[in-house]
C-alpha cells in the first residue's frame, strides 16, 4: 500500500497512517527474528540481533538511505522500542516493572550500545552538554541533588539515559524530525527538569528559564508545534499538584498506587483526552484518570459533562480505572457482542475520512485500529477507585451510548 505525503498540514492523518503501517513491519521484524529469546527471558545472541537490524535496514532501505547514518540507527531504535512495548502487551503479558526490568532496558541498551554507535555517540553528547548547562547556571540545584540524594553526575546522567530510553525515544519518530540536534537538545532540558523537579524535597528549588518552545525546533522540524514535548516529562508534576486540590483527588491518587502494576489504558479516557485536548495527549494513566476526576469534579467542561452524563453507563467507565485481570471479561456476553461494537468504531471512525482519501487506502489502517480499540476495551475489570466497586458493561445500550461518545469526543 503506497501513501503519498505531502508537506502541507492537512496531512498528518495520512503521515500517521504511513507511520501505522512501517510499525506493523518494525513488529513482524522483530517477532521474526527475537521472540525465542524474549519468550524464553534469555539473553539475545548478537548474531540474532545483527541480523535484525541487517533486516530492518532492507526493509526500510528507501525510506532510509537519504538520511544521515544518526537519524537511521535513531529511527531503529524508535521502532524497537516501540515493538518491544506491544509485544509485552500481546504476547508477554509481563507487569510493567517485571518487562522493564527483564526485557527492555536489557535489550534496547544493549542494542544502543552493541550496534548502535553513532546513535550512542549522539544521545551520550547531548545529556553531557545539556548537563553542562545545567552545571552552569544552576550549579547551587546540581549540587544540592547530589548531596541530598549521595549520587554523582554520572549516576544522573546515566538516570536521565535511562529515561529517555524508557519514554523519550518512543513518542518522537526520528524520520519526522527536522533539525535532531535543536530537537533532541530540547528534549533533554526537559527531561532533565522533570529529573530535578521530581524529588519532593527539590520541588521549590527555582528552576533554569530556558526557552522550552524553541522557534527553530519547531520551523526546522516536520512534527507538529501541538506535540509540545515538554508537557510529557511534567505531566507527574502535574499530577502532584492537581491531586492536593481535593481530598478525592488524594484518595484517588493514593488508591491508583496499589493497582498501579495492573492497570492498562482506559480507552474512554484516552478519547476524552482527544476531545478535550488541542495538542497531543498524555497516555499515563494517572494522569488520565486523576485529570478527569478534576474536570468532572470542578466542572471544567459543563456543556461536555452534561452530554456524557447522558450517557451513564459510559460515564462510570470514565472513572474507572481499567485492570488487567486474565480470564475476566468486562461484559455480559448475552448482551454484548463484540463483532456488534466492532461494526459501530470501524462506521464512526470511517466518516471522519469520507471523500478525504481514497477509500481503500485507509480502510486497512481503520480497520487495525477498530480491532484493537474493541480488544482492549472488551478485556480486563473496570473498577472504580474511589468505592472499590467493579462496573460492569451490562445493558443493551452499551452500543448506542459508544457510538454517541464516540462521535461527540471526535467532533472539532
Amino acid at each position: 500500500m503506497n501513501y503519498q505525503i505531502n508537506e502541507g498540514g492537512n496531512d498528518q492523518r495520512i503521515l500517521e497512517s504511513e507511520n501505522g503501517i512501517d510499525e506493523l513491519i518494525s513488529y513482524q521484524l522483530l517477532v521474526n527474528h527475537l521472540k525465542d529469546e524474549l519468550n524464553n527471558n534469555t539473553s539475545i545472541k548478537l548474531k540474532k540481533i545483527r541480523n535484525y537490524i541487517n533486516d530492518f535496514n532492507t526493509q526500510f532501505n528507501v525510506k532510509l538511505c537519504t538520511r544521515s547514518q544518526v537519524v537511521r540507527e535513531l529511527y531503529i531504535l524508535h521502532q524497537t522500542a516501540k515493538s518491544l512495548d506491544r509485544y509485552n502487551d500481546e504476547v508477554l503479558k509481563l507487569s510493567y516493572s517485571q518487562f522493564r526490568a527483564i526485557i527492555y532496558y536489557p535489550n534496547i541498551i544493549y542494542l544502543l550500545v552493541r550496534l548502535l554507535p553513532n546513535a550512542k555517540k549522539f544521545i551520550q553528547l547531548k545529556i553531557r552538554k545539556v548537563y553542562q548547562e545545567f552545571n552552569n547556571k544552576a550549579k547551587s540545584l546540581v549540587v544540592l541533588h547530589i548531596n541530598s540524594l549521595y549520587i554523582d553526575q554520572d549516576s544522573i546522567k546515566t538516570d536521565i539515559l535511562n529515561s529517555f530510553l524508557g519514554s523519550g525515544i518512543k513518542k518522537f519518530n526520528p524520520l519526522n524530525i527536522g533539525n535532531i540536534k535543536s530537537f533532541y537538545r530540547v528534549c533533554f532540558r526537559n527531561i532533565f527538569q522533570f529529573y530535578f523537579r521530581r524529588r519532593k524535597s527539590l520541588q521549590d528549588q527555582e528552576m533554569i528559564d530556558f526557552e522550552m518552545f524553541d522557534a527553530n525546533v519547531y520551523q526546522l522540524s516536520r512534527v507538529s508545534s501541538r506535540h509540545s514535548i515538554y508537557k510529557d516529562v511534567l505531566y507527574d508534576i502535574h499530577v502532584n499538584k492537581t491531586q492536593k486540590k481535593h481530598m478525592i483527588l488524594s484518595q484517588l491518587s493514593y488508591n491508583f498506587q496499589i493497582f498501579k502494576n495492573i492497570i492498562v489504558t482506559n480507552e474512554f479516557q484516552s478519547i476524552y483526552q482527544n476531545k478535550k485536548s488541542t495538542e497531543l495527549a498524555s497516555r499515563d494513566n494517572k494522569y488520565q484518570l486523576i485529570d478527569f476526576f478534576d474536570d468532572d469534579i470542578f466542572l471544567k467542561d459543563p456543556d461536555l459533562f452534561r452530554s456524557l452524563r447522558q450517557l451513564p453507563l459510559i460515564y462510570k467507565l470514565l472513572r474507572c480505572a481499567h485492570l488487567q485481570t486474565p480470564n475476566v471479561i468486562p461484559y455480559n456476553n448475552f448482551l454484548i457482542k463484540p463483532a456488534n461494537v466492532l461494526f459501530v468504531i470501524q462506521e464512526e471512525l470511517s466518516k471522519p475520512f469520507k471523500n478525504f482519501f481514497v477509500d481503500s487506502y485507509v480502510k486497512d489502517i481503520l480497520d487495525q485500529i477498530a480491532k484493537n480499540f474493541v480488544k482492549n476495551i472488551l478485556s480486563g475489570e473496570y473498577i472504580n477507585l474511589i468505592t472499590f466497586t467493579t462496573v460492569k458493561i451490562n445493558h443493551i445500550s452499551f452500543i448506542d451510548q459508544l457510538r454517541k461518545f464516540v462521535r461527540l469526543c471526535l467532533e472539532r
